[in-house]
């Protein structure tokens, strides 16, 4: 008995790439509201790290007759990925705790009591708008080592006979940091030489041997820049070197300049960081720093 089997018609090549295309769709769509979602539920928990860390610091302050500490409670529990530290406010009695997270780097919240700050009060999106109080951070955040971050003080101008002023703003919504301050340097009459500026280190924290994260955002002004810049660590006569690094271009917008560098030394008491200018000052030019970071790997 013959059986004639009837012909099955198959998938199209057209047909597979309509399938292929709509599952593609399908999937981006997942994937951004997954990545949403997860993005909310990180800000959630970086807002009750927050309010928890804003209770405790209220109460440490109580028992210490009215005083803030400068550093958080160690009974602070900081959700995974998240970090906080405390910013320099206008009266000891208040605090401002500053919130990041690590996977989400433009995620930024804090806690303020400070009403001497032009910020609101509570909790506000945003950094705190004084200097992040140095070994006050905790969870992801790791020590900066360059103290005087605001450049009120610790920093001075080196340069061979020339005309450079270096003077400080407050930073607004155009900068990297909208709350912190920008320091200004400005070659204001032709001169040939060079030019860096010298800052203060936490030396103790500089270890022969352990990896370190350099950087600082940088932009030019005014006229043209024809070197670029750099930061590194070494001894105040400015000879031996414990972090180096190599120079990268200063853009006319706001750009970080970022490396990694191995500590070839310790420590020395007269250790300082240094944030090289372009070398040749030949004509008119200003650039602005901000937010300059030294943090161990």
């Amino acid at each position: 008995m013959n059986r004639q089997w009837a012909k099955q018609p198959g998938f199209t090549i057209v047909e597979l790439l309509i399938v292929i295309v709509v599952i593609a769709i399908l999937a981006a769509i997942t994937i951004v509201a997954y990545n949403g979602i997860q993005q909310r539920a990180t800000e959630t928990s970086l807002k009750s790290d927050l309010r928890q860390a804003a209770d405790l610091m209220t109460l440490a302050c109580s028992d210490n007759n009215g005083v803030c500490p400068q550093v958080l409670p160690s009974a602070i529990k900081v959700s995974k990925g998240n970090g906080l530290s405390l910013s320099a406010t206008s009266d000891a009695s208040m605090f401002c705790i500053n919130g990041s997270n690590s996977q989400f780097s433009t995620m930024a919240w804090y806690y303020s009591t400070d009403i001497g700050s032009s910020l609101p009060q509570g909790l506000n999106t945003g950094t705190c708008s004084g200097q992040v109080v140095y070994g006050s951070q905790t969870g992801s955040q790791s020590k900066n080592i360059v103290l005087n971050t605001d450049f009120s003080s610790g920093w001075a101008l080196h340069r061979q006979p020339g005309n450079l002023d270096v003077t400080t703003r407050a930073g607004t919504s155009n900068d990297p940091q909208s709350n912190r301050p920008v320091m200004i340097v400005s070659n204001t009459a032709a001169a040939a030489g060079w030019a860096y500026l010298q800052g203060t280190v936490s030396y103790s924290d500089v270890h022969s041997g352990q990896s370190y994260s350099l950087s600082m955002w940088i932009r030019r002004t005014v006229g043209s820049v024809p070197t670029s810049a750099g930061l590194n660590v070494m001894e105040g006569s400015a000879t031996n070197k414990a972090l180096s690094t190599t120079t990268q271009t200063i853009s006319s917008s706001w750009t970080k300049l970022s490396w990694t560098a191995t500590a070839a030394m310790d420590g020395l008491s007269t250790q300082v960081v240094y944030i090289q200018l372009p070398g040749n000052i030949t004509s008119n030019w200003t650039v602005e720093v901000q937010d300059v970071q030294i943090t161990q790997n």
